[in-house]
């Protein structure tokens, strides 16, 4: 199963993170929050987060037609 993970900031100005399920259901979150956003990535680290880029996108075509 694929997850999401969110990182924010709460109503109390910390750092917190999520896991998601595919249907943006919380799986588990953060039992403590974060000062820095670092601390908080480090915490979801030793919680199963591995960071995953974004997939690239596919070229678009840049074929020019030519006039007939």
């Amino acid at each position: 199963m694929n997850t999401t993970w969110r990182f924010y900031v709460g109503e109390d100005g910390l750092w917190q993170w999520e896991e998601l399920q595919p249907d943006r259901v919380v799986i588990r979150h953060s039992a403590v929050s974060y000062q820095q956003y670092e601390e908080c990535l480090t915490g979801a680290k030793r919680a199963g987060y591995v960071f995953s880029p974004a997939q690239a996108k596919s070229p678009r075509s840049t074929s020019v037609r030519k006039p007939a």
